[in-house]
């Protein structure tokens, strides 16, 4: 099935994966590829640990980005932090250009310089606000981006600074610009995914639910962890440049006590060791001494998994053989695969014979059109065939039934 997202990434799926800091790898970049969906490097993959020079950091992204071409040739993007301090931005910028990594993730500030420079250079853009708001969404679209992260209060991560819950922000941000909105936040299975679609996203951009992969780099203590966890567990404690959330840990409850007991930000975010003590909770697998950063949407997820099952488990209504409609507004095209253009140039020519249609033949075609789905896909349509003559004879009779 094709919509806007797959027309514009080239992808066979509206799926996006979240970069997820030092928790991405070209294998499990790739694996999100090669499933349908978009795979994104993240800002520290490669490397245990950070670098502090523009440099060695552009030239270490160059490495992982040879290294993801080399296992797939599919579409996938590499993300640019843009901040106030541009000082590594405009050497990932070169070095992406060179490469020609297809799309750019800018995740942060809006920068028309950097904007102009990758449209220039026939580059896709997906801007993500840490904060979205209906200013920075056609703000963003007046630049070039070709689509919008609206990301919710309900994600892992860097939460949004304000309490907006994502199925609240997706039509807010959809009813004011034209360009798609991706759906961010809390989306941990097929549900969430349908209710992102009803609500005016074109796709969904999603982190936690594919950490616990085979694929991904995070310790298998931690997957587990995440497999046995609900949102219901989850700490959440003011950082820079607002609010985190983590799994329970030693970290993680000293972090609450400390917030609760009214510590300042900036004293919050140094205890917490940003990337340092993410990787030695997640990568590592010292869940106490460092954190667990997932988002709301880890309860529907029951086991261990490879990143085509959950992919295709998200993406389980975009199947080709489908003809799936959803209504978005008057702005936005009806998404709909190519079942419709299929139906609407096919022709047959039948010879038709006066002979009953064989019982057996007529079970398969009833029980083929049980399984159409409904508009809105919640539910099966239901096909009641009636055999006694008798019966339908006053069905008829009522005008409820054509002979």
């Amino acid at each position: 099935m094709k919509n806007r997202v797959t027309e514009i990434f080239n992808i066979e799926k509206p799926i996006i994966q979240g970069p997820l800091n030092s928790l991405t790898t070209p294998k499990f970049i790739a694996s999100v590829s090669e499933a349908g969906g978009l795979g994104i490097m993240g800002p520290n993959a490669g490397d245990a640990r950070v670098t502090r020079s523009p440099v060695e950091t552009t030239e270490r992204m160059r490495k992982e980005i040879k290294k993801i071409k080399q296992l797939t040739n599919k579409p996938f993007a590499s993300t640019i932090m843009v901040s106030e301090d541009l000082t590594y931005v405009a050497y990932i910028v070169d070095m992406l250009i060179e490469e020609k990594v297809p799309v750019v993730l800018i995740n942060g500030l809006l920068d028309e310089e950097i904007f102009t420079k990758l449209k220039d250079n026939n580059m896709k853009i997906i801007f993500r606000p840490i904060t979205p708001t209906t200013e920075n969404a056609k703000a963003a679209e007046a630049m070039g981006a070709d689509v919008f992260v609206a990301t919710g209060f309900d994600e892992g991560g860097t939460v949004p600074e304000r309490v907006i819950g994502t199925f609240s922000i997706v039509p807010m941000i959809a009813d004011v610009i034209n360009i798609p909105v991706i759906a961010a936040g809390g989306i941990g299975d097929v549900r969430g995914v349908r209710a992102s679609f009803s609500l005016g996203a074109e796709g969904v951009y999603v982190g936690s639910v594919l950490i616990p992969t085979y694929e991904n780099p995070a310790a298998e203590n931690v997957k587990q962890y995440i497999v046995d966890s609900k949102a219901e567990d989850l700490i959440l404690f003011r950082t820079l440049p607002a609010y985190y959330r983590s799994l329970p840990g030693k970290l993680a409850k000293e972090l609450e006590v400390m917030d609760k007991e009214g510590a300042t930000n900036e004293e919050l975010g140094q205890h917490m060791g940003a990337g340092r003590n993410m990787r030695l909770g997640m990568v590592e697998g010292d869940t106490e001494n460092g954190y667990v950063s997932v988002g709301t949407g880890i309860s529907p997820i029951k086991s261990i998994r490879s990143v085509k099952e959950v992919i295709d488990d998200l993406m389980q209504d975009f199947k080709p053989h489908w003809c799936v409609l959803y209504y978005i507004n008057e702005k936005r095209s009806i998404i709909m695969n190519e079942t419709i253009n299929l139906l609407k140039n096919h022709s047959s020519i039948r010879n038709f014979e006066n002979k009953a249609i064989p019982e057996e033949q007529i079970n398969e075609i009833f029980e083929a059109a049980n399984q159409t789905s409904s508009f809105s896909l919640l539910q099966a349509v239901t096909i009641i065939r009636v055999t006694d003559k008798s019966i339908r004879k006053k069905i008829m009779k009522h005008g409820l039934l054509e002979n």
